[in-house]
């Protein structure tokens, strides 16, 4: 019986989203194929969602993992095997992923060569990133020490890299430090790494967090604001991103607890003597 293989699938796959590939086989003849299996090999780097088998025929068919068997396949008859799996978000864009496919049978095959195909994916990345800047305390006084809250979350699908935050800060304040690895040059600029700190980057379904402490000059006017802005960026293609936040502060003087103040007039009498 000679099976006679094929295997189809998309020639572009994104790093952290599903693929799904398609192997049909058919029995050429000119006998009956007995305990028909069919085997799919992921690569390295993709993992295995679901596969699943249907057939021309009325047999039953299942597979376990990403082998399929048919049991007994008649001729004409075609098997469709369908293999979803997930590529891992960490994946360079560039890579190269190579799916083979094998068809055997306990019924000699004249031309084997046909029971074998391949498909070969290669490998994109994109990423959705939102910046994210707060405030921990509003107002703040001049010379307090204030504290801005960073967070770069990432909606995937593909781990993003080279994530880099620069954070202008206000006039007015001076640069305490860091949670991050953040590094200011010039002075009022921070560049900050952020995530892994050997990939420098966000997985994705995950947030990175760090603060920036900042001390308020004691020369800043009661009643302005601080604005500081931020903005992010990654080496990553990025969609449905937002790559900038900001954050105003109060700087308020605040002169010591109110006092209430009451006041009480007396007059006295006294006699004077001419």
């Amino acid at each position: 019986a000679d099976l006679a293989l094929s295997k189809t699938g998309p020639t572009l796959v994104t790093a952290g989203a599903q693929v799904t590939y398609t192997i049909v086989v058919r029995n050429q003849g000119p006998s009956t194929a007995r305990f028909v299996d069919v085997k799919d090999t992921l690569p390295e780097g993709i993992n295995l969602v679901r596969a699943s088998i249907a057939r021309t025929g009325t047999s039953p068919a299942t597979c376990g993992g990403t082998v399929c068997q048919a049991g007994n396949v008649p001729v004409a008859e075609t098997i469709t095997v369908t293999v979803v799996g997930k590529v891992a978000a960490d994946t360079t864009s560039g890579t190269v992923l190579t799916n083979t496919a094998i068809a055997f049978a306990n019924t000699p095959d004249p031309n084997p060569n046909n029971n074998v195909d391949t498909w070969q994916s290669s490998v994109q990345t994109l990423a959705s990133l939102r910046l994210r800047k707060r405030d921990l305390s509003d107002p703040v006084t001049p010379g307090q020490i204030l504290i801005y809250s960073i967070d770069v979350i990432n909606s995937g699908p593909s781990y993003a890299r080279d994530v880099i935050v620069t954070d202008q800060l206000p006039t007015g304040v001076t640069y305490t430090g860091s949670t991050g690895s953040c590094v200011q040059a010039p002075v009022g600029t921070l560049r900050c790494l952020v995530g892994d700190p050997h990939l420098v980057g966000v997985a994705p379904g995950t947030t990175a967090s760090f603060l920036i402490a900042v001390t308020v000059d004691a020369t800043v006017v009661s009643g302005s604001y601080l604005n500081n802005s931020a903005t992010l960026a990654s080496s990553t293609p990025l969609i449905n991103s937002i790559l900038a936040d900001s954050e105003e502060t109060l700087v308020q003087q605040f002169l010591g607890p109110p006092a209430d103040l009451v006041l009480e007039k007396q007059a006295y009498s006294a006699a004077v003597m001419a």
